[in-house]
């Protein structure tokens, strides 16, 4: 069971998902999103640990997180503003 914060965090990461699939988001933007320091880092190492987001880090400091497939799951519903989606080869046969 998520804790509030994570699923906050989950969300913003979801959002940042629909427009920007490649890209990681900055500490310092989720920071000043949420006016949290030390219990952002401790709620995205929880979500880390739970395989819904992956993290970059620099000398133990956490510079960028990604929300993962499991984590995009975890949300549920979310609408890809670019991109393909995950379910774009769904309905793809091979030979035609």
């Amino acid at each position: 069971m998520l804790e509030d914060l994570e699923f906050k965090v989950l969300q913003i990461l979801a959002k940042e998902f629909e427009y920007t699939q490649g890209l990681h988001v900055e500490i310092k933007k989720l920071r000043k999103l949420l006016g949290l320091r030390k219990e952002l880092d401790t709620a995205l190492e929880s979500l880390e640990n739970q395989g819904l987001v992956n993290l970059y880090k620099e000398k133990d400091k956490i510079k960028l997180a990604k929300i993962t497939w499991k984590g995009l799951n975890e949300i549920g519903e979310v609408s890809l503003k670019y991109g393909l989606g995950k379910d774009y080869y769904k309905n793809y046969k091979m030979g035609l």
